[in-house]
């Protein structure tokens, strides 16, 4: 819910995916847009454009863009890739280029690479036209690998049609791609989405945004990182300015309702100060139970010995980067807090909650807490996978405390 909550704040629920590709001495914008819904995605647009102030129009103020320069301006080539960097990588493609003057994008896959490059300063005019025009590009890719964010949506495909190259598939990776020129349009049925090959790379594009993953390697972190903080500070922005405007006017709308009221029922407010002073006892009476919760909290708190900290930190010290701690509770209570009943503490446990990506390290986690003189046992309470690479646990650590 949290993250759910995260996500549209800072990137709202529509996505929009731009393929750039020429029609004759234009740049061609093949643009599709996607709505997040209740954990589903829905085409919103699809359309194809050649002149850019009308797209800004066609995907609005502040919302996320991708796009995809399929340009001549843009070269891809296969190379053999075998644990190679990615520097090794496009020098064996291009012998001899000057990496400092070109962007470049690689996809790995076993023993082979696609690396496509272009220009700096072809990719830095083209962000400049979308940026004069208000529209918020935060990420791009060039040529046809931004295919490889849809490729395990395509199960049985032995091939992908764009609009200017043929993509051979083969177990949902690429094989060969292939310089391709037809009038004749394909449609893919992506996860029960209708997508035309006019769109499938900006569909692409648009989808690594929702996911907020690239499977691609590249050089230009950096412009991505800036592309997309400005990108999350106008967005806070004009947030806050709507809050803002709606806090006011619900200001107003209180003080008119609390003033109204407070006029036209100037009598019924003298009996209520009457009342209050006669309940002068009832507040005495009521101020001594806050004072009794009050003493009932600090007795709890006093339980936790000096050693608290030293436990905590112990246990902190041995967690490994792949687990992430969500809760962390030295000794629970046994049950709810009721009035005029003792606080019942578990002495001696703690229960530490969070999600591992790597279960042999989490597993090597818990034996090494186990191996701690000072810890007795530990019990796992639950552990649950909610993805590939990703497990949700919980468990109770069982404290000496004489120790």
């Amino acid at each position: 819910m949290i993250q759910n909550i995260k996500a549209y704040v800072t990137r709202g629920n529509t996505y929009f995916g731009v393929e750039i590709s020429v029609h004759g001495t234009e740049y061609k914008y093949a643009t599709i847009g996607l709505e997040k819904s209740k954990k589903k995605l829905n085409l919103s647009y699809q359309n194809i454009e050649v002149n850019i102030k009308r797209l800004a129009k066609t995907i609005g103020k502040i919302k996320p863009v991708f796009i995809t320069i399929n340009t001549s301006d843009v070269l891809t080539k296969q190379v053999r890739s075998i644990s190679k960097e990615d520097h090794t990588l496009v020098n064996e493609a291009f012998p001899n280029l000057k990496i400092g003057e070109f962007y470049f994008q690689i996809h790995q896959q076993q023993d082979i690479a696609f690396v496509s490059i272009c220009r700096k300063d072809i990719v830095h005019k083209i962000l400049k036209t979308f940026q004069d025009e208000k529209i918020f590009v935060i990420d791009f890719g060039l040529g046809v690998l931004s295919i490889s964010n849809a490729l395990k949506f395509f199960d049985d495909a032995d091939e992908i049609i764009t609009s200017r190259y043929k993509i051979e598939l083969q177990k949902q990776q690429i094989k060969a791609i292939e310089k391709y020129s037809s009038d004749q349009s394909e449609v893919y049925d992506v996860n029960g989405l209708q997508i035309s090959s006019a769109y499938i790379l900006g569909f692409s594009g648009a989808l690594s945004l929702v996911i907020e993953n690239n499977m691609l390697s590249n050089n230009y972190q950096e412009e991505q990182s800036e592309l997309d903080k400005e990108f999350k500070n106008q967005r806070m922005y004009k947030l806050g300015i709507g809050f803002s405007i709606v806090a006011l006017f619900a200001t107003l709308l209180i003080n008119f309702i609390f003033f109204n009221h407070y006029f036209s029922e100037v009598n019924e407010l003298r009996e209520v100060s009457q009342f209050m002073n006669s309940s002068n006892k009832k507040v005495t009476d009521l101020n001594a139970k806050v004072m009794t919760s009050k003493k009932m909290i600090l007795d709890v708190q006093s339980t936790a010995d000096s050693k608290a900290s030293f436990y905590i930190n112990a246990i902190l010290q041995k967690l490994p980067s792949t687990i992430n701690l969500k809760k962390l509770n030295f000794q629970p209570l046994q049950k709810r807090v009721e009035t005029a009943k003792p606080i019942i503490i578990n002495r001696g446990e703690l229960v530490i909650s969070g999600n591992s990506m790597d279960a042999s390290r989490y597993s090597t986690w818990l034996a090494q807490l186990e191996a701690l003189e000072w810890i007795n046992k530990v019990d796992i309470i639950s552990y649950e996978s909610v993805s590939d690479n990703k497990s949700e646990f919980s468990i109770k650590v069982q404290i000496n405390e004489k120790v």
